[in-house]
């Protein structure tokens, strides 16, 4: 199978996601262009199929391809980039390093008109770039690759407790996130994740 649900996850139980594995969010709720992503991972392979290949944590794409918000693994080195915008996209990320095979991470992108975009990795910011007008969610969302109909450079992996929130969060609550997972004041807008056998 090219995902195996259940498996020991960071909270409970998580998505193992074997090269080739993804999953479509085709309910995935719009966002405008202040939004979040948060997802925990803990990576088999630090890059795609080969070596050379990203690969992709999260993207979102319209149905005509082309812009698109990603989140993904990129150089077999622990480097996390982000990718967001329209035909312009803005690219930024963070030195190597930032992620280790086998070990869990939390990585969130947060973007607004106010603060840009953010990336972090365990609660630390780890890069920013400008503000970069957009709508995130309308179109195709996937875990695990890119929307892609010829590339799709596949994760390796366990991925868990994927939410999106409505608006940028601040560097303390990108902490919080990572300390505990949740962010008392502000309910995700999505969420995907496997709590317990019975989920």
């Amino acid at each position: 199978s090219e995902i195996t649900t259940g498996v020991p996850g960071k909270f409970g139980q998580a998505y193992d996601f074997n090269y080739g594995g993804h999953i479509n969010l085709t309910d995935w709720e719009p966002s405008d262009d202040s939004f979040t992503v948060s997802l925990w991972i803990k990576p088999e392979e630090l890059s795609g199929q080969s070596s050379a290949d990203d690969a992709y944590l999260f993207s979102n794409a319209p149905p005509s391809g082309g812009y698109y918000t990603a989140i993904q693994l990129q150089n077999n080195d622990g480097t996390v980039r982000a990718l967001y915008g329209g035909e312009d996209s803005v690219d930024i990320q963070s030195s190597s390093g930032a992620v280790t095979k086998d070990t869990w991470h939390n990585v969130i992108l947060s973007h607004n008109s106010t603060q840009g975009g953010r990336l972090y990795v365990d609660g630390d910011q780890v890069a920013s770039g400008p503000y970069n007008s957009m709508t995130m969610g309308q179109g195709f969302t996937y875990l695990g690759q890119l929307r892609s109909t010829e590339f799709k450079f596949h994760y390796t992996g366990v991925m868990d407790d994927v939410k999106t929130y409505d608006d940028a969060i601040t560097s303390s609550q990108a902490s919080s996130i990572y300390n505990t997972a949740d962010l008392p004041s502000k309910e995700p807008v999505n969420k995907i994740y496997l709590n317990s056998s019975s989920d």
